[in-house]
């Protein structure tokens, strides 16, 4: 048979053929590489290994339905196809950032300063003085000026004989000679300088603000040094800790000082103790009060200084060391401007917490007590003697409860108190507001008993006060004034600083500018002497 007889046949039995519609049943795969498959199957299929996260992505309500655009593409392009950045006005970025919080507290440094602008007098108010012409009072002068030629006509004619053998009319200059005469004979006359003294390392280019003698010693002198800034350069470095000294001077070695105190406050004022010489007191710049004892540091220099040694320039030794101070007062408790000025009070009195005068049973032959004034218009009064009274040994100067003390304790398990002064008076003017600037004080308590008996001033002149302000003003105050009646029933254990007391008896212009010098006579009690700055 060939291929076309095969055809036919294979037609003509499909037509033939009669087809039964059987349902398809399901049965196993059965294969002999079907458990391969599956294993490949397994192996390029990926698992997920961990949880699904659930992202929902929402848009506002008013951005559905807006405009879009559609661009065309043609089928038989393929690949991937380029979707290039654009900028959309409609979406806004969105960027992911991973930060960390720790809860912590934070602490800030902040400082500030009050600017304060003083009161000062800028008007007067004056009424003309007018002369009443009276023909009473014509006679009476008339009289009186007749009295008075006819009592010095002898005195001033013996004056005009005198005057007769003097030119006053003549010109010296012209009869002295040419300049250089001129010049030699002035510098004859000015006060000539026998010595300076002058430390390299601690005085050199610095401003001695303050001196005192050192009692009970001859020849020995202490000076306080400050920088020599101006005002806009101490404004600039106001706040910074300054390192200052004072340097105890003795005439008989003027190459180095023999004792030097050391401080992180610049000193404008000190004093020694009159009655015990290793004592001393003095006012920072700050409003801090810093102690000095120099009694060890005294008297290793006083036994070098006779010492007959070969070796004069004894580096070695300590007294050439800074002396810090034994005992400095509490910021909060000081002054709140510079200590302008300070005094100690003599053995024949001593001042309570009450601002009252202790009785002559409490007293002895040393000076224990010192008041300092500033800018701030308080007045304090100082005990060094702080220890005892907050022991409760001194109960007739304060007790202890009137003490402050360090709220931390010690090592020892002892509380330390803290020095600060046992009586505030704050000095108010009598008439208007503003605070008292004070810049100088005296004392009449050192005057002798017979002497201060001729004085005017009522009361006990031991708390009576002297002071001057930067206004040029003198204030005479009694530190031990009674309170006013509106507050006599307050307890004096809860006494304020004020405690409705007036301090001030009365207030006198003096200078024009800041007082820089005030001084009370030793045999006049009503004579004082104040030098002013211009």
């Amino acid at each position: 048979q060939t291929s076309i007889d095969l055809n036919l046949e294979t037609i003509e039995t499909s037509q033939t053929a009669v087809f039964i519609d059987k349902p398809m049943s399901p049965r196993l795969w059965n294969s002999s590489t079907s458990i391969e498959t599956e294993n490949e199957v397994n192996n390029l299929t990926i698992k997920p290994i961990r949880d699904k996260m659930a992202i929902e992505v929402s848009r506002p309500r008013k951005q559905f339905k807006q405009k879009y655009k559609l661009n065309d593409r043609n089928a038989e392009v393929v690949g991937v196809t380029e979707f290039r950045a654009y900028k959309d006005l409609n979406f806004k970025l969105i960027k992911e950032k991973d930060g960390a919080i720790q809860v912590s507290p934070m602490s800030y440094d902040v400082s500030a300063q009050t600017t304060w602008y003083r009161s000062v007098n800028k008007s007067i108010q004056y009424e003309a003085s007018s002369i009443v012409d009276t023909e009473e009072n014509d006679e009476d002068n008339k009289s009186s000026l007749l009295a008075f030629l006819k009592s010095s006509t002898s005195t001033i004619e013996r004056a005009l004989q005198q005057n007769e053998t003097i030119d006053i009319y003549l010109e010296t200059f012209r009869l002295a000679g040419d300049d250089e005469v001129i010049e030699s004979s002035q510098t004859e006359n000015d006060l000539r300088e026998i010595k300076n003294f002058a430390d390299p390392n601690y005085s050199k280019s610095k401003a001695l603000i303050c001196i005192d003698w050192m009692p009970k010693t001859q020849g020995i002198l202490a000076v306080s040094t400050v920088k020599n800034f101006t005002f806009d350069r101490r404004v600039i470095t106001f706040g910074q800790n300054s390192v200052s000294h004072i340097l105890i001077w003795d005439f008989r070695q003027l190459v180095k000082p023999i004792v030097l105190l050391q401080t992180n406050q610049e000193i404008y004022t000190f004093k020694f103790n009159k009655t015990m010489s290793n004592i001393v007191v003095g006012g920072c710049v700050t409003g801090q009060i810093v102690l000095w004892d120099i009694s060890e540091s005294m008297t290793a220099a006083l036994r070098k200084s006779n010492r007959n040694s070969t070796n004069e320039n004894d580096d070695d030794d300590n007294s050439n060391l800074p002396l810090l101070p034994k005992y400095i007062s509490s910021v909060e408790h000081s002054h709140r401007k510079c200590v302008a000025d300070l005094f100690w009070l003599p053995p024949n009195s001593q001042i309570n917490y009450r601002g009252q005068l202790v009785g002559q049973e409490h007293l002895d032959s040393n000076s224990y007590q010192f008041i300092t004034v500033a800018g701030d218009g308080f007045v304090l009064v100082w005990d060094i003697r702080f220890e005892k009274i907050f022991a409760d040994e001194l109960r007739h100067i304060g007790k202890s409860k009137h003490m402050p003390y360090e709220k931390s304790i010690s090592k020892d398990g002892l509380i330390k108190p803290l020095w600060a002064p046992i009586f505030r008076a704050q000095l108010k003017r009598l008439e208007g507001v503003g605070e008292l600037s004070i810049c100088k004080v005296c004392s009449s308590s050192p005057l002798k008993a017979e002497v201060a008996e001729n004085s005017s001033l009522s009361g006990d002149h031991r708390s009576h006060l002297l002071l001057t302000s930067e206004e040029g003003d003198i204030i005479f105050a009694d530190l031990s004034s009674r309170k006013t009646e509106g507050n006599n029933n307050k307890d004096d254990d809860e006494e304020d600083v004020d405690s409705g007391r007036e301090y001030i008896r009365w207030i006198q212009v003096d200078q024009a500018r800041p007082t820089v010098a005030l001084q009370l006579s030793p045999f006049f009690p009503d004579i004082l002497l104040s030098v002013g700055d211009w």
